[in-house]
């Protein structure tokens, strides 16, 4: 028969253990976690540029645009200069 000492001992030593294991595990998951937040938040800024851009490229092709449509008038308004001379 095991003395109260000893049943101490092996319950004292199961809950240290036990309580490395869920240490070393609560761990090992947090950690995952914030890198998991991590990738998240890098998604999200590449996301953000992304949509930077394509307006920079939207805004480009706006320029341009309006560049062709005053080329466009001032075609127009030297043909109707050359048809009045």
């Amino acid at each position: 028969m095991l003395t109260i000492t000893e049943v101490l001992t092996i319950l004292g030593g199961v809950t240290f253990g036990m309580t490395l294991m869920n240490t070393l595990f609560l761990n090992k998951f947090f950690n995952l976690y914030i890198e998991h937040l991590n990738n998240e938040d890098r998604e999200d800024e590449e996301e953000e540029v992304n949509e930077i851009e394509v307006d920079e490229i939207e805004v480009e092709d706006d320029k341009e645009n309006v560049e062709d449509v005053e080329d466009e008038e001032n075609d127009a308004d030297d043909e109707n200069n050359l048809k009045e001379d």
